[in-house]
């Protein structure tokens, strides 16, 4: 079982399949990039010729060979896709955000588990340098305790993307979900389930019908997590800011992997995405500021994870109930929101 080579089908083949999936499934060993399901276009051709171009998803499922699918399409297509694909037998790994709402999400591990059958979400930058070092940082002790987390994911981009599905007033669009996804998932790992949660959200562009900002807090016991992100950022802040009662630790810069993917590089080699020294973060500790060294990680680490849950050798590092406490977290946020609520309790 230790050879097995777990043959692949991929769903989409836009921004999330071509850069953030295919990739991977393609240089891994432990993975075949079997079939790729695109409805009109024959992008992935060119790329993964030895995949086979399949126009339907019951063309696709029916593909008994296949063992694991991979959705990586608009959000509000997530639990249909995902459910159809346990119905048919299959292990799943969903792009994140999971669902559009937790009745989805519930359903759909209520499923899995009658279905004796994996599936995970596609939290990746659980997995980027920047994270795995402040974990790291966190659980040496040099902050002391946390007063103070603040995560930000700036963007600029201030004229709308016609026909972008994200901008659109449909349910899962917005940089919540989008953004917000990833930011409420690496505290929720870092502190665990918080007491309460207060957002304000807005729609900043002109145009816009979808959020373009926010700002969410989640109450813990000690501190507040503040989570922020917008399109209108020119000069972004830290994307990391930690105050502890002994120090503080700042971190500046994006992780390179997804530039690089972008880029149309392989994710190939020990040390395919290092972070450059520049972007390293630093303490700051009685006066003294020191360079923290990064941790290194990568997206292959998820995929390497997802082959050895199948194979019963380990658990999955994104659980199930980790990724419904997202979509939990995401809904009390637009509950806040609308409501003008300062908390919401969880």
């Amino acid at each position: 079982m230790r050879n097995k080579v777990i043959k692949t089908g991929l769903i989409g083949f836009g921004t999330g399949g071509e850069y953030f999936h295919a990739p991977f499934i393609h240089v891994l060993p432990e993975f075949e990039l079997t079939a790729i399901l695109e409805r009109s276009k024959e992008k992935s051709k060119e790329l993964y010729p030895k995949a086979v171009l399949i126009r339907t998803l019951e063309t696709l499922l029916a593909i008994e060979e296949l063992e694991l699918i991979v959705i990586t399409t608009p959000n509000d297509t997530h639990f249909e896709l995902a459910k159809k694909s346990l119905e048919a037998g299959k292990h799943v790994i969903v792009d994140k955000p999971f669902t559009v709402s937790t009745a989805e999400a519930s359903e759909l591990i209520q499923l899995s588990k009658r279905k004796n059958k994996l599936i995970t979400v596609y939290h990746n930058r659980r997995f980027h340098s920047d994270f795995r070092t402040l974990q790291e940082v966190l659980k040496s002790g040099a902050l002391g305790n946390v007063t103070e987390y603040l995560a930000c994911f700036d963007r600029y981009r201030p004229e709308l993307r016609p026909n972008a599905w994200k901008e659109l007033e449909k349910p899962g669009a917005g940089i919540l979900y989008d953004l917000g996804a990833h930011l409420i998932d690496q505290v929720l790992v870092l502190f665990g389930k918080p007491l309460a949660i207060s957002a304000d959200l807005r729609m900043e562009r002109a145009g816009a019908h979808a959020v373009d900002y926010f700002k969410v807090l989640l109450h813990y016991e000690h501190h507040n997590a503040v989570l922020q992100a917008g399109m209108l950022v020119e000069t972004p802040g830290p994307v990391f800011k930690v105050v502890g009662t002994n120090a503080t630790y700042v971190k500046y810069g994006l992780d390179p992997q997804e530039t690089m993917l972008r880029e149309g590089r392989f994710p190939e080699g020990s040390q395919w995405a290092v972070e450059p020294k520049e972007n390293w973060g630093t303490l700051y500790s009685n006066g003294l500021e020191n360079k923290v060294e990064p941790v290194y990680s990568d997206y292959r680490a998820f995929y390497k994870n997802v082959y050895h849950a199948i194979l019963n050798e380990e658990p999955l590092a994104v659980t199930q109930e980790q990724a419904f406490e997202v979509i939990r977290c995401i809904e009390l946020a637009m509950k806040s929101s609308v409501e003008n609520k300062a908390k919401i309790s969880l």
